[in-house]
């Protein structure tokens, strides 16, 4: 009875094992080489994790201090991509460890694909965020405008 009941957890195991590795595996994009990947665009969720329509997207990758979540995408193609989600910026009162986060509606607009390396994968990319805010503005509110996207080295 006792190698039964060894055997079926260690059964439950290898098939919960190969359950979550195939979610984690599908979960990656694509090599540029599978046809299915040459016609998406990808956005950076979290400076090295690229997503197609991600649900948020890191701005500061050191401190994560400015960063735009709760993304309801409208359009996704791959040339543009266009939401709204909320904007949150660390105001860095008395430091940036100490300080609180202020919360800004705002729309959002990705630009300028280009292939890229990302986490291992060769992919197409939105390299250029642009932010509008329709009505409360960040301090600063032109230099969130327009931001750079990357992914940080392999």
């Amino acid at each position: 009875m006792r190698h039964r009941k060894e055997r079926t957890t260690l059964a439950v195991c290898a098939v919960s094992v190969i359950a979550v590795g195939a979610t984690l595996f599908a979960s990656l994009p694509a090599q540029a080489g599978d046809k299915s990947a040459k016609n998406k665009t990808y956005a950076v969720q979290d400076c090295q994790f690229p997503r197609v329509r991600p649900h948020r997207i890191i701005f500061t990758c050191a401190d994560g201090g400015a960063y735009i979540n709760n993304l309801r995408w409208t359009r996704w193609g791959r040339h543009r991509a266009g939401g709204h989600g909320v904007f949150h910026l660390n105001d860095c009162t008395p430091d940036c460890a100490q300080g609180h986060f202020h919360d800004y509606g705002a729309k959002i607009g990705l630009r300028k694909p280009r292939k890229g390396r990302c986490n291992g994968h060769v992919v197409r990319l939105f390299h250029v965020a642009r932010l509008h805010f329709p009505q409360d503005n960040p301090p600063n509110e032109g230099f969130w405008h327009k931001n750079r996207m990357f992914c940080a080295p392999d």
